[in-house]
Parts: C-alpha cells; structure tokens; sequence
C-alpha cells in the first residue's frame, strides 16, 4: 500500500503579497470596489478623501514627479452597517467567508485586500456598528509582511474620542453612529500627482457616474467625492446629463440564458447643435461599443469584445 503524506506548503507571503499588486487594477477602478464594499454593507451615504501631501513624508517610488506632487492618501467612509471584531478579522483575510448577497459584485473575498494594495502599502479599516461603544481597528502594513513573512495585522479596539478631530470619516461614526472607514497610504502605485484632478476624474462619467447611476439615481445613494457630489450619468439616456447627444433607444428587452435573465437594449447617438444657432456639432461623451452592467453597476464601457473593429462610422452605436 504506497504511503501518502500531506505537506502544508505556506507562501512565502512577501513574495506572493507583492505579487498581488498587480493583479489588473487601475486606481480608478480599486476605488469603485471598495465602494461597492459601502453599498453592499447598505451604506446611503459614501464618502470619498483623495488627499494632496503637504510634503515628501513618504519616499516611496513615484510614477511622476510633476511640480513635486503626491497624493498622500485616499479614504473612503461610508455609514453602511460597519463590522464586528470578527467580521473585521475575517474582511482583512484574503479569501474570506464574508457573506455575499447574490448582487453583489464580491464573491471571492479578494477585493478589499487587492484593491486597497494595489494603490498603496498600508491599508487600515476602522469599523463600528450601531450596538457597539467601540471602534474596531485593523491594519495590514505590506513592510511588516515583506519584514517577517507573516501575513498579520494589527488590530485594536478604539473609542470615538481617540480619533484626532481632522481625521477623514469621522463624521459618519458622529452622526450615523455606525459604518466603516478605509484609508490606504504609503502611496506608491498612484497614475495621478493631483488630487483635485484624480477626484474630478473619479465624479465623472467615466467612473462613479456611470458605475454607480443606478444607485444615485433610483435609490438615492449620495457618493461625494472630495466635497462634491457625484451625478448619475447615462450616456445611453434620452435626456443625458451630459447634454451632449441625443440617443434613440430600443427601450429594454429580456432574454433567460442557462437560468440567468439578462436585459439588454440597442442605442444609437446622434449630436446636436450647441443652440447657438450656428450649427455647431457637440462633441459625443459616449463612445461606441458594448457597455456591459452586472448588479446595477455599469462595469464596462464601450467595449468591442473583439466584434468589430472601432470606426468612425460606429461613432454613435
């Protein structure tokens, strides 16, 4: 009879934790999944920071040193139902066993780890429900992982009080009494040195505005970033905000595939004058392609999947 030995093999987890930064993200993206974490835990109000550095406290590699800028942090607070000490623990493991209701974008339990990681070093999430006097905090430090090849965080339980006054999110535990703060810093995987600029790209209908419309428009969810507010943007939409076009639309139509509904509808734009009179064309804010929306949440934008090729005769599709 052949003996067969189990072997438990643990990564080498500087290793494969570095690894994990690169795993497809664009900054702009990481920071939509972390606030799809804020509306699946029922948060109404979300709240982005995009915080410009005052001075060069962190020496980490810079991908441009435009006028000697940086982005110091990025922190997104919101007054979901916040966490347990437990559910905390568990939320800061890779892989976790967290809940997922079925429209939910998470199911793998990577997202909170891989996105905040992807933009910075060092992740901390402070969280409190509404039966609790404590605030629960955790921190995962990617020096401490690479230092000691255990994937460990630090966890504590705070009180209100122990936050300094101008401390980002603060506000949703004061009023709300409850929610969930994550602020990532040691930036070091930043494509923007311009704060105002990465939150003013982040409202727009490239990101939040047409990710989340549904949500911002049909359930009142506030997202504000950097103090401003965030406006649903559907290019598809007869009577876009973005006032640029005008769309004729086939209206919504339902298929069933292996068990699964899908709606889906056909658009084609056309511009319109500026109302000068002068018969200038505006440009179109849409582009042409497939825009794929999975749980309400528009996740891809104008995409060919290979169907065809762009052309400016596609323009308006």
């Amino acid at each position: 009879m052949d003996y067969v030995k189990y072997v438990k093999v643990n990564p080498n987890w500087g290793k494969f934790i570095e690894s994990l930064r690169y795993v497809g993200y664009n900054n702009y993206d990481a920071i939509k999944d972390l606030i799809d974490n804020s509306i699946d835990a029922d948060a109404d109000t979300v709240l982005v920071n995009i915080k410009q550095a005052s001075s060069n406290s962190f020496n980490g590699p810079r991908l441009s040193n435009k006028k000697g800028k940086r982005i110091e942090s990025i922190t997104i607070a919101d007054n979901g139902s916040g966490m347990t000490a437990d559910q905390l623990i568990e939320a800061m493991k890779l892989g976790s066993e967290s809940e997922y209701s079925s429209a939910s974008l998470g199911k793998f339990g990577m997202g909170l780890i891989t996105a905040s990681i992807s933009m910075g070093r060092r992740l901390t999430v402070l969280t409190k429900t509404e039966d609790s006097e404590d605030i629960n905090m955790a921190v995962l430090d990617l020096d401490n992982v690479v230092a000691t090849g255990k994937m460990q965080i630090v966890h504590k339980t705070i009180k209100l009080e122990d936050l300094g006054e101008k401390f980002f999110g603060k506000q949703v535990f004061e009023v709300y009494n409850h929610g969930t703060v994550v602020k990532i810093d040691k930036l070091d995987q930043i494509t923007c040195v311009d704060a105002s600029q990465m939150a003013k790209n982040l409202r727009g209908a490239s990101h939040l505005a047409r990710t989340f419309r549904f949500f911002i428009d049909e359930e009142g969810v506030n997202i504000r970033v950097n103090g401003k507010p965030v406006e649903a943007y559907d290019v598809l939409d007869w009577a876009n905000v973005g006032g640029s076009t005008i769309a004729l639309t086939s209206g919504w139509e339902t298929l069933t595939y292996d068990g699964h509904e899908f709606k889906y509808r056909s658009t084609f734009q056309y511009p319109r004058t500026d109302g000068s009179g002068g018969g200038v064309k505006r440009e179109r804010r849409g582009t042409q392609g497939i825009s794929l929306l999975r749980a309400r949440r528009e996740i891809e934008f104008g995409k060919t999947y290979g169907f065809y090729a762009n052309r400016t005769n596609f323009a308006g599709f």
